[in-house]
């Protein structure tokens, strides 16, 4: 498998586009007719490209798997790292200077995916932790600069070094626009057709349609121990911390 991996690697660096289709059919990948792939490091186990797909200059993609449907991109100077499996609907798109990441298993447990719906589109600067899964439906925007989503975080005990560490999918529907430097925690959902502002910090699911804006600082009673009810604990063997796990409700 590694062998596989250095040869894609090689391929996709030292030929030309046009060659791409036939070399990589050879390797036992599905590839589809016009792809281009730029001056990128493509380091991965399986990847699946149709037609008129297109990988810029300067990417970084060393996931599990790439799937990219047709007329799909990818633009130049992202970052997509991490056992993650990536998929790109029809027309979907990651613009410039994006970083995807996942940290090992152990770290991680299980699988993860990042999906991008029909011409869903992450446009520039943004950052999304694919400790669990993200969705961006059909038709949506991570718009501006500087978003973040997050699917983990953590909890302190409220006296000494105790904590343990929380996961939960991020889900984004269809037709949702999402303005400059907002930030998504874990365990959310936006249904469809909602409009983030800009700023805005999504720390629970977003459940009626319509206009979304940063609110005022408040306090909320809570502690690491009272949280716990309401979280589901990850038994899994050969992770390096206590995880729990926080499901969309």
């Amino acid at each position: 498998m590694k062998v596989k991996k250095i040869i894609t690697l090689l391929i996709c660096l030292c030929f030309p586009s046009r060659a791409l289709p036939f070399l990589l059919r050879i390797l036992g990948y599905k590839v589809g007719e016009k792809i281009k792939i730029g001056f990128s490091i493509i380091w991965l186990d399986s990847i699946e490209l149709k037609d008129n797909v297109k990988i810029g200059h300067f990417n970084l993609v060393n996931v599990a798997s790439l799937n990219m449907s047709k007329y799909s991109y990818l633009q130049n100077f992202n970052i997509l790292s991490g056992p993650i499996n990536v998929l790109l609907d029809e027309k979907a798109s990651f613009g410039n200077f994006n970083i995807v990441r996942r940290a090992p298993i152990g770290i991680t447990y299980g699988k993860a995916e990042i999906k991008l719906g029909q011409l869903a589109r992450i446009t520039s600067s943004h950052y999304i932790d694919c400790t669990r899964n993200v969705e961006v439906g059909d038709f949506s925007i991570l718009a501006g600069k500087n978003s973040q989503i997050w699917t983990h975080g953590y909890y302190h005990d409220q006296k000494g070094p105790g904590r343990y560490r929380i996961d939960g999918d991020v889900k984004i529907g269809s037709n949702v626009y999402v303005g400059s430097r907002c930030i998504f925690n874990l365990g959310v959902k936006v249904v469809d057709g909602v409009t983030i502002g800009s700023g805005a910090i999504v720390s629970k699911s977003l459940n009626k349609k319509g206009l979304y804006v940063s609110q005022r600082l408040r306090h909320i009673e809570t502690n690491a121990d009272m949280a716990k009810a309401s979280l589901f604990k990850i038994d899994k063997e050969g992770l390096c911390e206590e995880v729990y796990e926080k499901r969309i409700s």
